[in-house]
């Protein structure tokens, strides 16, 4: 999915890093969109390497813009929203998409609002900004995480 980005349109976009399950874990830096629009949170299997999925009793079946989509397990993922802070850990039970790969895929996580309210992230487009606890950081320019090389890249500009 290479849509071309809309120049001066700032978006919700953060840098992710999903917390190493084990000394030889490479770092799993994920492409992020914090999405009011979404009821809840979702993640890309593949960066599920090491963590425990539980299987749902049914699939949950989503109605997007783009078409629709079922997840059918859930996983609890210990992350890094890289933008605000490499130090503060966050664990949530995200529901797994399963069918979708990652070189598809715009984002490889969508924190949806019931993580936002959980968390107390405010979105504010009147100035172009993300705020979480004390921490205000600016929008990206839409589409700017799509290239992943992009998103290492902003990754390694905020690693401690």
């Amino acid at each position: 999915m290479n849509k071309k980005p809309k120049l001066g349109q700032k978006s919700p976009e953060v840098v992710v890093e999903v917390a190493a399950t084990n000394a030889d874990d490479s770092r799993r830096i994920l492409r992020c969109l914090i999405d009011s629009g979404s009821s809840e949170s979702i993640i890309l299997d593949e960066f599920l390497v090491g963590l425990k999925k539980e299987v749902a009793k049914k699939p949950q079946r989503w109605t997007t813009k783009g078409g629709i989509f079922s997840t059918n397990a859930r996983c609890a993922v210990p992350f890094y929203i890289v933008d605000f802070s490499t130090q503060k850990l966050v664990t949530w039970n995200f529901h797994v998409d399963s069918s979708t790969r990652r070189s598809e895929a715009g984002y490889d996580m969508i924190i949806g609002r019931d993580l936002l309210n959980q968390l107390g992230v405010d979105i504010k487009f009147s100035s172009g900004t993300l705020t979480w606890e004390d921490t205000e950081i600016p929008m990206r320019e839409y589409g700017e995480l799509r290239d992943r090389q992009m998103a290492k890249h902003c990754y390694y500009l905020n690693d401690d």
